[in-house]
């Protein structure tokens, strides 16, 4: 090694991971310096550094995994944060000249949209993490669920659609309406009916009590 000059003197600015693997790695190089320098067997000096570069390097990957993650956890919530405002704002854009009726179907199909996408990021995290710690992981499960979420968002977009048309075909049907009324009116007359029945029954049924102990 250059004299004055340390294992632990070696860092690389910002990441931890590359530092530690850095310094560990001249550290091997001192110790096998300093085996060669006593004398020590070449053969033997030479696998105990390699085994220890083997280290190193499984050692850099899982560090550097884990720093990956993290930044793609943080990356994750931004852009989790950022989709949920452009949405906002797209609404609003779009409900401009609506009515509240549209306004508010609007607002469902919004919430459905998030509520997937949301599902997907998260899936897609689960991946992207798997990927990072091992670049062969089987990633086919959760590429099936992304797949079957995205089109499962296609299917109850259209279902929800297709209730806001029926719904409103039906209340714009004005014979629906006055279906409803007529019915209504005629509930109401069974039940004045009804209850004019029951008052003349007590008052009869009075009236016979009082003749009977009249006589």
């Amino acid at each position: 090694m250059v004299t004055g000059l340390t294992a632990k003197s070696l860092t690389v600015p910002g990441d931890a991971a590359l530092t530690a693997y850095v310094q560990g790695v001249a550290k091997l190089v001192d110790e096998y310096d300093k085996a060669i320098a006593k004398g020590g067997d070449v053969t033997k000096a030479t696998a105990q550094y390699d085994q220890g570069i083997k280290a190193l390097g499984a050692d850099l990957a899982a560090a550097t995994a884990k720093q990956n993650a993290a930044v793609t956890a943080y990356q994750r919530a931004v852009d989790a944060q950022t989709a949920a405002q452009k949405a906002q704002l797209d609404l609003q854009v779009q409900s401009i000249g609506m009515g509240s009726r549209e306004i508010q179907q609007a607002q469902a199909l919004a919430q459905i949209r998030q509520q997937s996408e949301e599902t997907i990021r998260q899936l897609t995290a689960q991946r992207n993490a798997s990927l990072a710690i091992n670049p062969k992981a089987d990633t086919g499960a959760l590429d099936a669920e992304i797949t079957a979420e995205r089109n499962a968002l296609q299917q109850r977009l259209a279902n929800q659609k297709q209730y806001y048309g029926e719904v409103t075909a039906m209340q714009s049907d004005w014979m629906n309406g006055l279906t409803a009324s007529w019915q209504n009116y005629i509930d109401q007359g069974k039940d004045v009916a009804d209850m004019t029945a029951n008052v003349f029954n007590d008052a009869f049924s009075g009236m016979e009590n009082s003749m009977v102990n009249f006589v």
